[in-house]
């Protein structure tokens, strides 16, 4: 068949005018995209707000319930804390870039900010 030229050698095919994979390679690819590109909630929420995940915690009675709530505050404070130090340190990379400050070297000082670790920009899951 004309799919079997795509394929190369050790995967069944002939091995010849390898241009593009077999059309099951595209419905696995299609497959993984539609299963993993809803939007998932937040890292940062609001407790009790619409993206609150920390129901996702099994309690066994209402006092391990009230437990686990206050750990989810604690840490979606500890997370506001340092998503507010991520936003410092970007606004610093950008004024030194904006600035045009020189290291010792006299080359352009780069300072790179911390967008793709600011828990603010975060979801709970990993998309592809």
């Amino acid at each position: 068949s004309w799919a079997a030229s795509l394929r190369p050698r050790w995967a069944g095919g002939t091995g010849e005018g390898v241009l593009a994979a077999p059309k099951e390679v595209a419905t696995g690819q299609a497959l993984i995209m539609a299963l993993t590109s809803t939007p998932m909630p937040d890292l940062v929420a609001a407790a009790g707000g619409e993206q609150d995940w920390s129901k996702i915690f099994w309690a066994a009675d209402g006092e391990q319930r009230a437990q686990l709530d206050e750990v989810y505050v604690q840490f979606q404070d500890r997370l506001r804390a340092f998503s507010a130090k991520c936003q410092e340190v970007n606004e610093d990379a950008l004024a030194a870039f904006e600035s045009g400050q020189q290291n010792v070297a006299g080359k352009p000082l780069v300072n790179f900010g911390l967008w793709s670790h600011d828990p603010q920009y975060l979801e709970t899951s990993v998309s592809i």
